[in-house]
Protein backbone atom coordinates (compact mmCIF):
# COMPACT_ATOMS: atom_id res chain seq x y z
CA UNK A 1 0.00 0.00 0.00
CA UNK A 2 1.18 3.20 -0.99
CA UNK A 3 0.91 5.74 1.43
CA UNK A 4 1.77 9.38 1.46
CA UNK A 5 1.84 11.09 4.62
CA UNK A 6 4.04 14.64 3.61
CA UNK A 7 4.74 16.00 -0.03
CA UNK A 8 7.32 18.83 0.68
CA UNK A 9 6.48 21.95 -0.78
CA UNK A 10 8.68 22.94 -4.23
CA UNK A 11 9.87 25.93 -1.84
CA UNK A 12 10.67 24.37 1.41
CA UNK A 13 14.04 22.62 2.61
CA UNK A 14 13.06 18.88 3.32
CA UNK A 15 16.16 17.89 5.92
CA UNK A 16 17.62 21.15 5.16
CA UNK A 17 18.54 21.27 1.49
CA UNK A 18 16.43 22.85 -1.32
CA UNK A 19 14.73 20.42 -3.73
CA UNK A 20 17.35 21.75 -6.62
CA UNK A 21 20.27 20.35 -4.03
CA UNK A 22 18.23 17.11 -3.57
CA UNK A 23 18.60 17.08 -7.37
CA UNK A 24 22.61 17.13 -6.95
CA UNK A 25 23.05 14.30 -4.10
CA UNK A 26 20.37 11.98 -6.31
CA UNK A 27 22.54 12.25 -10.15
CA UNK A 28 25.64 12.17 -7.40
CA UNK A 29 24.43 8.94 -6.53
CA UNK A 30 23.44 7.17 -9.51
CA UNK A 31 26.64 8.04 -11.24
CA UNK A 32 28.88 7.23 -8.54
CA UNK A 33 27.31 3.19 -8.80
CA UNK A 34 29.36 1.48 -11.63
CA UNK A 35 27.54 0.31 -14.29
CA UNK A 36 27.51 -3.62 -13.29
CA UNK A 37 25.34 -2.14 -10.12
CA UNK A 38 23.76 0.48 -11.36
CA UNK A 39 19.94 0.24 -10.25
CA UNK A 40 19.38 2.24 -13.70
CA UNK A 41 20.81 -0.88 -15.51
CA UNK A 42 19.15 -3.38 -13.04
CA UNK A 43 17.31 -6.25 -14.79
CA UNK A 44 15.91 -7.66 -11.79
CA UNK A 45 15.28 -4.72 -9.66
CA UNK A 46 17.50 -6.20 -6.97
CA UNK A 47 20.26 -3.41 -6.60
CA UNK A 48 18.10 -0.72 -5.28
CA UNK A 49 20.20 -0.94 -1.96
CA UNK A 50 23.41 0.09 -3.38
CA UNK A 51 24.95 3.32 -2.29
CA UNK A 52 22.18 4.54 -0.21
CA UNK A 53 24.06 6.00 3.30
CA UNK A 54 21.67 8.98 3.47
CA UNK A 55 19.43 8.52 6.82
CA UNK A 56 16.55 11.15 5.60
CA UNK A 57 16.00 9.88 2.10
CA UNK A 58 15.46 6.76 -0.06
CA UNK A 59 17.07 7.43 -3.61
CA UNK A 60 15.24 5.69 -6.23
CA UNK A 61 15.31 5.60 -10.62
CA UNK A 62 14.02 3.61 -13.09
CA UNK A 63 16.31 1.57 -15.55
CA UNK A 64 17.32 3.34 -18.83
CA UNK A 65 16.27 2.35 -22.13
CA UNK A 66 17.43 -0.64 -22.91
CA UNK A 67 17.05 -2.84 -20.52
CA UNK A 68 15.60 -5.61 -21.64
CA UNK A 69 13.06 -6.26 -18.63
CA UNK A 70 11.25 -3.33 -16.94
CA UNK A 71 11.63 -4.34 -13.40
CA UNK A 72 9.28 -4.42 -10.28
CA UNK A 73 10.91 -3.19 -7.39
CA UNK A 74 9.15 -3.53 -3.95
CA UNK A 75 11.13 -1.26 -1.01
CA UNK A 76 10.22 -0.42 2.09
CA UNK A 77 10.73 3.07 3.22
CA UNK A 78 10.93 3.47 7.19
CA UNK A 79 8.91 5.76 9.13
CA UNK A 80 10.69 9.18 9.10
CA UNK A 81 12.26 8.49 5.70
CA UNK A 82 11.36 10.50 2.34
CA UNK A 83 12.47 9.65 -1.04
CA UNK A 84 13.86 11.03 -3.69
CA UNK A 85 13.20 9.98 -7.18
CA UNK A 86 14.58 12.09 -10.49
CA UNK A 87 13.76 11.06 -14.35
CA UNK A 88 16.37 9.64 -16.33
CA UNK A 89 16.10 11.55 -19.43
CA UNK A 90 20.05 11.07 -20.85
CA UNK A 91 22.41 8.87 -18.96
CA UNK A 92 24.06 6.43 -20.51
Amino acid sequence: MVRFSNIFPIDSNPFGKSYGEWSVQWWQWLCEISKEKNPAYDKEGELTHINQNNPHVLFLCQTVEGVENKPIRKNYISDGKSNSCQLLTAYQ
